[in-house]
């Protein structure tokens, strides 16, 4: 089997090597809980980006689901390191337990069972079908992924919500590091409004 890199693979291998550098740098800051969520959040990134990167680069139907339902070990807990991390660093970290972390870690569980089976069910993509021209797989969406979506933009915007109520609390340093996690929080939901609208640039 031969796998052709193309430019879509090739960000995302960029995407992981930043990730993974970015891990490298924020390592000696471990022990900061909100760094320690973003650390995770960027291994989680990685498993993304790699797997997606093997997905576009795949030359057959199969593989590609092969490598779409490795992301999801990536992808299903984005949302809730996401929102950890913008709890901890909004200093809500009285939230933060061990009984709400695995209470979140339930859906992202689920979904991945849920991606692992989805030929038995469809719940996740009910019928997913590939361009030959373009060697890309197209993925209809069963209730499994509009549950997971739903999720995501919850964790999302609460997050968001985090950033938002941080810049009121906190010096102008760390406003300018609150207004700029905040921009970078607009890319992903709109990214996942225009994935399932169908809108593209």
């Amino acid at each position: 089997m031969i796998y052709h890199f193309t430019n879509n693979s090739l960000i995302h291998v960029l995407t992981a090597l930043a990730a993974f550098v970015t891990i490298l740098l924020l390592w000696k800051f471990r022990k900061s809980s909100e760094v320690k969520f973003l650390i995770y959040l960027e291994i989680f990134v990685s498993i993304w980006a790699i797997a997606y990167a093997m997905e576009f680069a795949s030359p057959g139907l199969s593989t590609k689901i092969f490598w779409s339902k490795l992301s999801y070990f990536g992808i299903a807990f984005l949302p809730v390191f996401y929102f950890l991390f913008t709890t901890a660093f909004s200093q809500k970290k009285n939230i933060i337990t061990p009984k709400n972390v695995a209470l979140l870690l339930i859906i992202p569980i689920i979904i991945i069972v849920l991606v692992l089976t989805n030929e038995k069910h469809l719940l996740m993509w009910p019928k997913v079908t590939l361009d030959p021209i373009e060697n890309i797989a197209y993925y209809s969406h069963g209730i499994g992924f509009w549950l997971f979506y739903a999720y995501t933009e919850t964790l999302l915007l609460l997050g968001l919500y985090n950033l938002v109520n941080s810049i009121y609390n906190f010096t102008s340093y760390y406003k300018t590091q609150s207004g700029t996690l905040i921009v970078a929080t607009l890319i992903p939901i709109i990214g996942n409004l225009m994935y399932v609208t169908n809108i593209n640039p």
